[in-house]
Parts: structure tokens; C-alpha cells; sequence
């Protein structure tokens, strides 16, 4: 009977044993599973960072380029800003290839007293945003140089003169009535004019050829 007692005793001890044997089997189960994906995210995200990292090695070339350009922009505003102003007060009454003339007269002039000016200068792009051109191309304006050109001098200046060609210049006047209000004045003077028989001081700034 004893010996009986004795296995028995074994037997549960054995059991106790295969049951905590199982509960750290589970255990470790269940940490494998947890590295196995703590492993799939690290590596996840190491991919993911390698990615930004290779994305910003690209943006450090744009960002540097950017920074160059403005750089530059800023070492030729003394010039083109001179190059400005003399093309609204000078070139309003020339024809495209005069006003070309000119401004490479000009451009050369401040090389040789080493300004730096943009190759090639332009106009319209240093003193007018692209959405008001935009918005100019909508009330009726069209889209050649020589019109933008009319539109930014007569845009900045109080007393101008530019020259439209005929075949446009009442396309022209309709977009100077809506989008420059100054010729809307000077065409109330005109009416003024034709009602009273005289005339008060005005200035135009639009020319036909």
C-alpha cells in the first residue's frame, strides 16, 4: 500500500510539473509571437525610414538650389530694379523692337559698371504675379508680351503713354475700364468733354498706331 501511496505522490508531483512546464511553454509562446512582431514593425519602420531619409537627400538638393536662386535673385535687385524703372518711364511709347534695343543697351550698361542684372529681363515677370496676368487674360487682355508689357507699365505708372496696335485697342480700353480704374476717369473726362464743350486737364495713357 505504501509503495502505491508512494507512486501516486510521483505521479502528482510529475503532473505538477508537466503542467508548469506547460504554463512557460505557453508563456513563451506567446513571447515569441510578440518578438515575431515587434520584428515585422522594426523592420517596417526602418524601411519606412530609410525611405525619408532617401526622400530628404533629395529635398537637401532642392532646398540648396532653392537657396542659391535666392541668393542670386538678391544679388541682382539693385539691377533689376534700375532696369524697371527705366523700362515704365522710358519704354510706354516704343514699339517691341525699340523697347528691346533698349534694354539690352541697358543690361550692358550696368554689366559694365559690374551690376548684375537677369538674363534675359523681364518685365512683366519682375513686377507682375502670374495670377494677376491670369486674372488680366479673363477681363479680355491678350496674352503677347507687347500687351502684357502695355498693361504692367500702365499698371505702375501715374502718367505714361503706350502704344496699342488699332486692331486691338478697343479690347484694350474694355480691359483698362475694368481692371485699371485710372482710365475709367480718363474716359469720364472725354464724356465731360462732349456734354460741356471743353475739356479739364487730363492725361492719356493709351496710344493707338
Amino acid at each position: 500500500m505504501s509503495i502505491v501511496e508512494g507512486k501516486r505522490s510521483e505521479l502528482r508531483e510529475l503532473e505538477e510539473r508537466l503542467e508548469e512546464l506547460q504554463r512557460r511553454f505557453s508563456i513563451s509562446c506567446k513571447e515569441k509571437e510578440k518578438l515575431e512582431n515587434d520584428q515585422k514593425l522594426c523592420a517596417l519602420k526602418l524601411d519606412r525610414a530609410k525611405k525619408l531619409i532617401s526622400g530628404l537627400g533629395g529635398e537637401k538638393t532642392r532646398w540648396e538650389a532653392a537657396a542659391q536662386t535666392a541668393t542670386d535673385d538678391l544679388l541682382r535687385l539693385p539691377g533689376d530694379t534700375l532696369i524697371a524703372a527705366a523700362s515704365l518711364a522710358y519704354l510706354g511709347p516704343h514699339q517691341p523692337d525699340i523697347r528691346d534695343q533698349l534694354r539690352e543697351d541697358w543690361c550692358l550698361a550696368l554689366k559694365e559698371s559690374e551690376l548684375e542684372v537677369s538674363e534675359p529681363f523681364n518685365l512683366v515677370s519682375a513686377l507682375t504675379p502670374p495670377l494677376h496676368i491670369r486674372a488680366w487674360g479673363l477681363e479680355g487682355l491678350p496674352t503677347d508680351t507687347f500687351s502684357l508689357q502695355n498693361a504692367t507699365i500702365i499698371k505702375h505708372t501715374e502718367i505714361t503713354c503706350s502704344k496699342v496696335p488699332e486692331n486691338i485697342a478697343n479690347q484694350f480700353r474694355s480691359f483698362l475700364s475694368e481692371v485699371i480704374p485710372l482710365f475709367s476717369r480718363i474716359r469720364d473726362e472725354r464724356l465731360y468733354e462732349k456734354k460741356h464743350g471743353k475739356s479739364r486737364v487730363t492725361y492719356s495713357k493709351l496710344m493707338t498706331l
